[in-house]
């Protein structure tokens, strides 16, 4: 176990330094069997940069490192295998003239093959080589297959062996997990970390144009009140309201975060006047006048709301958020009971 684990080591040290990371290892099993797995290493970056956690997503490639082993045994095991393998396999010499091609790699580039089912983009072959190819898949999708380069022999004379892997779901997992890493798995909105980023793209697109940028801090009042009487799982569900009606009250290219518990960051993109994001927070305190029903009950909920704008009351995201949660919690303390918006960091009472 512990050479094991000094073997991994390595790749985890890598991917804890902000690197994608992948690698293959052999499993053996307590019986003495085997499988080969890929394994890619994630990391999920907080907004300071570190590095909080790694995500691991392995896929089994036995069958690949199995056409491997054969290759090294006879072209014609070689051909019985790889005819009916899942895994698309062509041959080519060093000339780049194709030599083999199976019925796997004809389907999965029956779009872009020439005559003789020889890849048209692949002339300049180099051994490792790792590419990323669009393919078809077995139910006629389109897809994508990495393309592996290995040094073989054909006809007694050396050849480049290219293995199309479909990774067409792994790709799929990555896009899941980097979701799962930037999005808050109740409301689907934006996290913390995506929107420090968000604030950051704004404020350097409104640097360019000489716009503002506006930031809503947004808490709910009496909401421990409301989940610990009507439980956690209406609490969960008047967060997906607010978030509904948070959307609903932004342009489509403004962000709704959330940040945690029942807090919740907008970001108003390439505003003109102070007063334009303003008028977005007064919208919000209206879509709030209705009440909420949750479990045969109406809920009266009301929002407390802290607004900074850029570049009067900061140049940077920490600043900007920092001045909109004191303002948030100023309205919060300044009228209870009662929805409510306040500019930060010395502006005015808006509900």
């Amino acid at each position: 176990m512990k050479r094991c684990l000094l073997t991994l080591n390595p790749f985890f040290d890598q991917a804890f330094a902000g690197d994608r990371v992948t690698y293959e290892r052999e499993l053996i099993s307590c019986e003495g069997s085997s499988c080969w797995i890929q394994v890619n290493l994630v990391p999920e970056v907080s907004a300071t940069g570190k590095v909080i956690s790694i995500y691991a997503l392995a896929s089994d490639i036995t069958a690949r490192r199995d056409i491997e082993d054969a290759l090294q045994k006879s072209q014609a095991g070689f051909k019985s295998i790889v005819q009916m393998s899942p895994i698309g396999i062509q041959v080519y010499g060093l000339n780049g003239v194709g030599l083999f091609c199976n019925a796997t790699a004809q389907r999965m580039m029956s779009d872009i093959v020439q005559p003789d089912c020889m890849l048209i983009e692949l002339t300049d072959l180099v051994e490792g080589d790792r590419r990323e190819q669009n393919i078809t898949r077995p139910d006629g999708s389109d897809g994508v297959a990495e393309l592996h380069v290995v040094k073989t022999v054909w006809g007694g004379e050396a050849a480049m062996l290219v293995m199309m892997h479909d990774i067409t779901d792994r790709k799929k997992n990555d896009r899941r997990i980097h979701h799962m890493a930037y999005h808050d798995s109740l409301t689907g909105l934006p996290n913390r970390a995506l929107v420090h980023d968000r604030i950051e793209h704004a404020i350097e697109k409104a640097h360019r144009k000489g716009s503002l940028v506006g930031l809503l801090y947004l808490d709910l009042d009496r909401f421990k009140v409301i989940n610990d009487s009507l439980g956690h799982a209406a609490g969960d569900e008047l967060l997906k309201i607010t978030a509904q009606r948070l959307r609903r009250c932004v342009r489509k290219g403004d962000t709704v975060a959330r940040l945690s518990g029942d807090e919740f960051l907008i970001v108003i993109e390439d505003v003109g006047y102070p007063r334009d994001v303003e008028k977005v927070a007064s919208d919000i305190v209206r879509a709030f006048e209705d009440a909420v029903r949750i479990k045969n009950t109406e809920l009266v909920v009301n929002i407390s709301i802290g607004i900074s704008v850029y570049p009067e009351d900061g140049v940077t995201s920490d600043i900007l958020i920092m001045h909109a949660d004191k303002a948030m919690y100023h309205a919060k303390k300044t009228c209870v009971n009662k929805c409510n918006a306040i500019r930060g960091p010395h502006g005015g009472s808006l509900g």
